[in-house]
């Protein structure tokens, strides 16, 4: 009977990641940095293709630096708490009642901001992402994020392929489960 082989266990002469024994860290230099491809599926003339697009990994600190907005913050109000109540017991307000920030993350007006903050960041990551210059119709290169970002709306992208890229650049780095349970 064969062996029962653990997940994420790599037998001898078997294949997995390449292993590098770093030997010094250089400042400057691309240690760390990640590239690799997405193959993104896309229809031309009724035609099913792939596009093979060159990707590279993203800090969120680049997304950071490129947005100048802050994440929105949930409106809040002053809620009175009436001593000896259930929920006055649940504050730690045992003896007296009191008055508590009641933070409204169910808002309309503030789930909208946040969808709207968090889909411009999901664009950034691909902006920043996509190893490949971008270029407006009169071939002048595009280099700032929120043209990038402008440009790849442009450019018809969907769902499927804005999770498929997010999803290759989020891997370049991400170790598989199983790696992660054997680390």
């Amino acid at each position: 009977m064969a062996k029962k082989k653990e997940p994420g266990v790599i037998e001898p002469g078997e294949q997995g990641p390449q292993i590098i024994d770093l030997t010094e860290l250089v400042v400057g230099g691309e240690q760390f940095a990640a590239r690799g491809f997405s193959m993104v599926k896309t229809t031309r003339n009724g035609e099913e293709c792939l596009l093979r697009v060159p990707i590279k990994s993203v800090d969120s600190d680049d997304i950071d630096k490129a947005l100048p907005a802050s994440e929105p913050l949930p409106p809040r109000e002053q809620v009175t708490i009436n001593k000896g109540t259930p929920l006055a017991r649940g504050f730690g307000l045992f003896n007296t009642g009191g008055f508590v920030d009641h933070v409204k993350t169910e808002d309309p007006e503030y789930k909208k901001k946040l969808r709207e903050y968090n889909g411009e960041r999901g664009y950034a990551f691909i902006a920043l992402g996509v190893d490949l210059p971008m270029k407006d119709r009169d071939g002048k290169e595009i280099t700032s994020v929120a043209g990038r970002i402008a440009g790849l709306r442009a450019m018809g992208i969907d769902g499927h392929q804005f999770l498929t890229i997010s999803r290759d650049i989020h891997n370049l780095t991400q170790r598989a489960e199983a790696e992660e349970e054997n680390f």
